[in-house]
């Protein structure tokens, strides 16, 4: 596919921000690996160690809808027509599925190709992805937000893109009290996971707003979408905090659940939680203290090696790297620029000679782990970069020049 050259103000987000070139390798890194999936099957785990082998040779519309977002907010409006084009020509959002052949096909059954011995002895080698019969609820959220987002950009899309934002947030209507696998493909049994429920309120939240001037919908609609909204806030807030020795509340991984989820910062970045709500700032403490490493890496969730692990999978994978950029975003969006800083500069020392970042590290080896590129790793880290601009923009007190004090 045709990469389209930056035009006048395109990519140039963060100006002359001190880590703007890094931003701009990061994104170019993304704007690449959007149009070129990944070639070969990937290894998540450490060298020599079974099961967390995945293909991820996909489109995922969950990865890009994110992808997009940032390069929208990047000033890459071609790419983000042409994501849409094909999002509203090759699926159903009565019906979405987790991946897609780039045809738009869903022949991706996973299948072990027994007689490969995997990278460095990582095993099984997988080709398709058993995810394509999950339900992945979360997704409803993440193609909305991406949508009113394009919307908000200047970038209409009419009343076809209207109606399909108006069937994610029925099907979240419809589906908000089913349990699904997650956002991070689960395959242990299903669970009523936290960070569904963040995007379920997303899609909600989004559609009421694309749809509340639009004089073709019925209003009645909107304003069910947005009581909904309510309720699915509200219900995170009774079943998803928990509380530890008295401590600072914060979102759990699953309703009912004590253990931590790194998706759960989600809530803070997307304006579910204010930046000055106390479950704001307790979430993303419990995050750093529970989920982050010495050196500030933060992994997806906790595994263990000798209990079964929520995602019904043994053993433990590296350090999530998109996850520890989720964590700068969250920090930043709540003023935490400093710490926000610290985070990203973590990241920015992992990069290869060649500037690039896996999906995963391993800080006992210094090894890049997974995919890599890896898109999201780029994209997120991009996004830390954005919020912490802009939060140092939003703390930096207006000079008033003489042409103010005239005006």
């Amino acid at each position: 596919m045709h990469l389209h050259r930056p035009g006048p103000g395109r990519g140039a987000a963060l100006g002359h921000h001190p880590q703007g070139h890094a931003a701009g390798r990061h994104r170019r890194v993304r704007r690449r690996t959007h149009h070129q999936p990944a070639r070969t099957p990937p290894a998540r785990r450490s060298p020599g160690e079974d099961c967390r082998t995945w293909d991820y040779r996909h489109m995922w519309p969950r990865d890009s809808a994110w992808y997009v977002s940032t390069l929208l907010r990047c000033g890459f409006t071609e790419e983000a027509l042409m994501w849409r084009h094909w999002l509203l020509a090759r699926t159903d959002p009565k019906d979405l599925r987790p991946l897609y052949r780039l045809d738009g096909g869903t022949d991706t059954a996973e299948r072990i190709l027994a007689h490969l011995p995997g990278w460095r002895g990582a095993g099984p080698v997988r080709v398709g992805n058993g995810a394509d019969g999950q339900l992945q609820l979360d997704v409803l959220g993440e193609l909305a937000d991406t949508l009113w987002q394009m919307e908000q950009a200047g970038l209409p899309g009419g009343g076809e893109v209207r109606d399909y934002v108006l069937q994610l947030a029925l099907q979240v209507e419809q589906l908000w009290r089913r349990r699904d696998s997650g956002m991070w493909e689960s395959r242990g049994e299903p669970q009523r996971h936290t960070s569904s429920r963040i995007w379920f309120w997303v899609a909600l939240d989004r559609a009421a707003r694309m749809l509340r001037t639009d004089h073709g919908t019925d209003q009645t609609v909107v304003v069910r979408l947005e009581e909904l909204a309510k309720t699915v806030r509200a219900t995170v807030l009774a079943c998803a905090v928990r509380s530890r020795d008295g401590g600072a509340p914060a979102l759990a991984q699953v309703f009912g659940g004590t253990g931590l989820d790194a998706s759960v910062l989600h809530a803070v970045t997307t304006g579910m939680l204010a930046p000055d709500d106390r479950l704001a700032a307790g979430t993303i403490d419990a995050v750093a203290a529970e989920l982050a490493d010495a050196h500030g890496l933060v992994e997806r969730y906790p595994t263990r090696d000798t209990a079964e692990n929520l995602d019904g999978l043994p053993g433990h994978e590296g350090r999530f790297l998109p996850c520890t950029a989720w964590l700068a975003t969250a920090y930043a969006t709540t003023g935490r620029t400093t710490e926000a800083r610290t985070t990203i500069d973590t990241l920015l020392a992992l990069r290869s000679d060649l500037g690039l970042l896996a999906e995963e590290y391993d800080p006992a080896t210094g090894c890049q782990l997974g995919n890599y590129p890896q898109g999201m790793t780029h994209q997120s880290l991009v996004d830390a970069l954005l919020a912490l601009a802009t939060a140092e923009h939003r703390a930096t007190p207006k000079v008033r020049t003489l042409a103010d004090a005239l005006a």
